[in-house]
């Protein structure tokens, strides 16, 4: 991985050094496990995943992003941000996201929305608050990227969703989906900020179910 030489001549420059300098695009393990890829539903063409307001309180999802120095971990989060009833209706979830800044300096973390469902905001986060503060987000179908005004080669996604059917993968790339619709046939898809979308129909059965997905570098 290439270094973040972008920090060359900035004041944080030796707090920042204090953690990796890597470029995290791609994390990958000695399996070839891959961090911060989106593994989501799709329900059939002109369908979708139907939920009422006690079935999407069973799912709990308000995701954080740290800053414990100056890259972003995870660099990918994922909201639960909206349901569908059956009548097609709309229903925000209010789910939050947090933002943490562990770091030894402070940062301005900015959270880009599409100026519709989402406003731009930014927060001041002094160094070392763990508390943080919480966004809540709206359902967008354009990706929300998140930036360090201080920082400029600091990036995040998040994405949201208006069902629970998602996961990020961890620093092993393995995921868990739970309490998939059975029965039916779907689409698993990826998303990943440096990989082409990968994109595979699967009919899961009650219990436990396995997926093997295969990302690649978009170059």
């Amino acid at each position: 991985m290439k270094e973040l030489t972008a920090v060359d001549g900035h004041e944080d420059k030796a707090k920042c050094h204090e953690g990796s300098t890597k470029d995290p695009t791609w994390i990958v393990n000695k399996d070839n496990g891959v961090a911060d890829v989106i593994v989501y539903l799709e329900a059939p063409a002109g369908k979708f995943f139907a939920l009422d307001e006690k079935q999407a309180k069973s799912y709990t999802n308000e995701p954080w992003i740290d800053q414990p120095f100056c890259l972003y971990e995870p660099q990918t989060v994922a909201i639960f941000a909206q349901y569908k009833t059956e009548d097609g209706k709309g229903h925000e979830t209010g789910n939050k996201f947090t933002i943490k800044n562990s770091a030894k300096v402070s940062h301005n973390t900015k959270i880009k929305g599409d100026g519709k469902a989402n406003e731009t905001e930014s927060h001041n986060l002094s160094a070392g608050d763990t508390k943080g503060v919480q966004q809540k987000i709206k359902f967008q179908r354009d990706l929300l990227p998140i930036s360090c005004d201080k920082h400029s080669w600091m990036t995040g996604t998040l994405k949201t969703f208006e069902h629970p059917f998602f996961a990020v993968t961890g620093k092993d790339g393995t995921f868990e989906v739970k309490n998939v619709p059975v029965g039916v046939e779907v689409t698993v898809k990826t998303w990943h900020k440096d990989a082409a979308d990968v994109s595979k129909t699967e009919t899961f059965k009650a219990g436990d179910n396995s997926v093997e997905l295969k990302v690649k570098s978009k170059s």
